[in-house]
């Protein structure tokens, strides 16, 4: 290849990728069992409540403060100017869906419904247990911001 070529092939990258602003990276998320997760910051807030990620919680008698069954944690980052936060979420039945564990075989994804749950900020490097899943009789997981590159939405 010549060098014109190169050049090209860089520019091309930099249309799909971005150097790490207060945005950049990936939010990855461990449970330190079977969850593993990552995501990335999108630029709004979760209007409707969505998740971007989600782990399965392996027990099925995990109630949340309205004693509806937890089936998920889900998880959804956004910037608001140099501050990223994370919403947690527990997945819960949604309205006229039964009152229980929804992820067995054969369950419809549209059962479940995000609560919000607890909000943290995260700046790139840092980590966070998320200690609120204790109320819930979960073992906290933990939340790192790793930096690094991160693909355009």
């Amino acid at each position: 290849m010549k060098a014109p070529t190169y050049v090209v092939i860089a520019v091309l990258a930099l249309m799909y990728v971005e150097p790490l602003q207060a945005q950049g990276g990936m939010i990855k998320v461990e449970d330190g069992k079977r969850c593993k997760v990552a995501f990335g910051p999108r630029d709004t807030p979760p209007d409707p409540p969505q998740t971007a990620a989600a782990c399965t919680v392996g027990r099925k008698d995990i109630r949340d403060s309205d004693g509806k069954i937890v089936s998920e944690i889900g998880f959804y980052a956004w910037t608001e100017g140099a501050v990223t936060r994370v919403r947690v979420f527990l997945m819960v039945p949604a309205p006229g869906a039964p009152n229980r564990w929804l992820k067995e075989q054969g369950d419809d994804p549209k059962l479940l419904r995000p609560k919000a749950f607890t909000t943290f900020t995260l700046k790139p490097g840092e980590s966070k247990r998320i200690d609120a899943l204790k109320t819930l009789g979960i073992d906290p997981w933990t939340m790192r911001f790793e930096s690094g590159l991160r693909w355009r939405n």
